[in-house]
C-alpha cells in the first residue's frame, strides 16, 4: 500500500504543496525529467544544500503515482571551519554503498541533506560556520548555556519538518556528524530528541 503524501510545511498552500511533491516524485520516476528538486533551501531556520541518490527499483502506485516506499533520509551535521558543502560528497558516497548493498532491496531512493552551522568563526570570521563556540572538547561558556542548546533545538525541529518537506519516511531517518557536529547529533541523541533517528 502506498504511503499518504507527507502533510504540508506551515504556511504552505495546498497547491504549492502538490507542486512540491509532483515535481520530486516525478524526478524520482523519470530519469529523463528535466527539473531537479531545488539542491539548496532553508528549513526551521537552518540553510542546507540536498542531493538524491535514487534507487535502481523504485515502485509507484498507479494511483497516487507516490512511491510505494517513500525515501530515506540522511542528514549531515560538519564539524568547526565548515559549511553546507563539505560532508556531502561523504554522504552521497554513503547513500550509494548503502543501496549498492542491498539496503532496503534497492527500492528506495535516499535524500541526503547536509546542514550549515548556525554560528560563524569566531576565531576566523568568513572561514566557515560552526554549531557551537569554542572547540568540541572545549567548548566556549556561553556555548554550554545557549549555543548547544539551541542548535539542539534547531536540529529537533529539522527533523519534524524534514520527512514533511522532502517527502521521505520519517521512520529511516539517519544523523551522521563529524566533530561538533557529532557532538550536536549526540545531544540530540541523549536528551531524547528525535527518537525516530538512528
Amino acid at each position: 500500500q502506498a504511503l499518504p503524501p507527507p502533510p504540508p510545511p506551515e504556511g504552505e498552500t495546498p497547491f504549492e504543496r502538490r507542486t512540491r511533491i509532483d515535481t520530486f516524485y516525478k524526478y524520482l520516476r523519470d530519469p529523463f525529467f528535466p527539473e531537479d528538486p531545488p539542491k539548496n533551501g532553508e528549513l526551521e531556520g537552518i540553510i542546507y544544500t540536498m542531493e538524491v541518490v535514487k534507487a535502481a527499483k523504485v515502485e509507484f502506485d498507479n494511483e497516487t503515482k507516490l512511491p510505494l516506499k517513500a525515501p530515506g533520509l540522511l542528514v549531515l551535521v560538519h564539524g568547526s571551519g565548515d559549511d553546507e558543502h563539505g560532508l556531502m560528497d561523504l554522504g552521497v558516497t554513503l547513500a550509494k554503498k548503502m543501496l549498492a548493498n542491498n539496503w532496503e532491496n534497492n527500492e528506495r531512493s535516499i535524500v541526503v541533506v547536509s546542514l550549515r552551522g548556525i554560528c560563524e568563526n569566531e576565531f576566523q570570521p568568513g572561514s566557515g560556520y560552526k554549531w557551537f563556540r569554542g572547540f568540541s572538547p572545549c567548548p566556549a561558556p556561553q556555548a554550554l548555556t545557549y549555543d548547544i542548546p539551541n542548535a539542539v533545538s534547531k536540529l529537533n525541529k529539522f527533523f519534524q519538518f524534514a520527512w514533511r518537506k522532502f517527502g521521505t519516511d520519517e521512520t529511516k531517518s539517519y544523523l551522521l556528524g563529524f566533530s561538533q557536529g557529532g557532538y550536536d547529533c549526540a545531544v540530540v541523541r541523549i536528551t531524547g530528541y528525535a527518537k525516530w533517528v538512528s
